[in-house]
């Protein structure tokens, strides 16, 4: 049984992941059942073929049976909403799984935290193991962007019911070791030995044919010689991508740049209305496209645009897609997150301060003097970096065996 707000047909966030995962096991003759929302994600509202069956809802998805449960979908997220979106889901999710057949075990993915509270009663009505997979730290992410204060009853509460659920789990995955340390410190027990790292992974044979890199353009009248930069992600208020506006209207009046934002988001609508506020002829917004086309983009792209608010020290995982697609990185981060340190390192692209538009301005002119092999070789490094770290395979069969180890105990 695996318990996970997000599920297929949602194509960005942590969704794509369990579903490779929940099918990947069914590969393997083990019987999954997922307990998800409703699909509304990035968008923040429930799909249209989802919404006359928002509170029961029972579906195959290549093999993986699909329990969907209501959630609270606010439109408009605040941080009390947030809470009513994940102790929704947790509840319905606990009153869902009590009358599904007795797993043998189960893994909840977090966030939210509150549902590895319903994996642990789930878990002692069936007397089975539960696997926590840890996907980020909501709690320490509020206190850090400054939505949350660590004096709160709200971040105390969190806090015991992280500790109490991390504690009395079988193991646990996660995919940052930055994280795992984190989880070290929570359970105060290194002894244990149940926290692997298992990083998201990327199909690189996804990646292995090419298009030819002209496609997207002549079908978007791009100019040939026009410096292309590339967003491509979740549009909400964590990625900072206000700099990609203001870097925009610093170069509107230069022909040789054009940005792409490509996606969706809870932020995507204010972003929008400040790019026609400020007439901005060369930014232009794409909704989330179909593999084959988002593949196109990126091949297209002369360099590929990360953006993170100083606070945020993990690498998002749309940077698995944009090494994969052996085009430079263009880094808006702290020089202290662990992203950084990896281009750095490995001189696949630039690192900007963030929130700083003329840095990002700067880096820009700076890669497009390059020569072509220069940014083909910085584009091989990360490529190359993706191959040897997160292959798709790789990491699935390290998965399958971190799951029947738990069996095994």
């Amino acid at each position: 049984l695996i318990l996970s707000v997000n599920y297929s047909p949602e194509l960005t966030g942590f969704g794509p992941y369990t579903t490779q995962l929940a099918e990947y096991l069914v590969k393997f003759g083990h019987k999954v059942t997922v307990i998800a929302s409703p699909p509304h994600f990035p968008e923040w509202c429930i799909y249209e073929n989802y919404r006359q069956k928002r509170f029961y809802n029972k579906e195959y998805i290549n093999g993986v049976q699909v329990l969907r449960t209501y959630t609270y979908v606010p439109p408009n997220m605040s941080y009390f909403k947030r809470i009513l979106y994940d102790t929704s889901f947790s509840i319905s999710a606990l009153l869902r799984g009590i009358f599904i057949k007795p797993p043998d075990v189960i893994l909840a993915v977090i966030p939210p935290i509150q549902i590895g509270l319903t994996a642990y009663l789930l878990a002692k009505l069936f007397k089975c193991p539960y696997l926590i997979y840890v996907q980020d730290f909501p709690l320490e992410l509020s206190v850090a962007s400054g939505i949350l204060n660590s004096n709160s009853i709200v971040y105390h509460v969190g806090s015991a019911i992280q500790k109490y659920i991390l504690t009395r789990t079988k193991g646990i995955a996660t995919i940052y070791d930055s994280y795992k340390l984190q989880i070290e410190s929570i359970i105060d027990d290194k002894s244990k030995d149940i926290v692997e790292v298992l990083p998201n992974w990327i199909d690189m044979n996804f990646f292995k044919n090419q298009s030819n890199w002209n496609d997207f353009r002549i079908a978007n009248n791009i100019k040939p010689e026009q410096f292309l930069a590339v967003y491509s992600g979740n549009i909400g208020q964590k990625q900072g991508l206000d700099i990609i506006i203001n870097a925009a209207k610093i170069l509107n009046e230069d022909s040789r740049f054009l940005f792409l934002i490509v996606g969706e988001g809870s932020d995507k609508f204010r972003l929008q209305t400040l790019a026609r506020k400020y007439d901005l002829s060369n930014l232009r917004f794409f909704s989330l496209q179909p593999d084959h086309i988002f593949r196109s983009i990126l091949n297209s792209a002369d360099v590929l645009l990360v953006t993170m608010k100083p606070y945020v020290r993990e690498w998002p995982s749309k940077v698995l897609s944009y090494m994969a697609s052996s085009r430079p990185i263009l880094a808006s981060a702290s020089f202290e997150s662990d992203l950084a340190q990896v281009i750095v390192n490995l001189s696949c692209g630039i690192v900007v301060e963030p929130s700083k538009p003329d840095e990002l301005v700067k880096a820009l002119k700076k890669l497009k003097e390059k020569r072509k092999d220069d940014l083909k070789e910085m584009g091989r490094r990360g490529y190359e970096f993706v191959c040897s770290n997160f292959d798709k395979s790789n990491i699935l069969t390290r998965f399958k065996h971190f799951i029947t180890r738990s069996l095994e105990s």
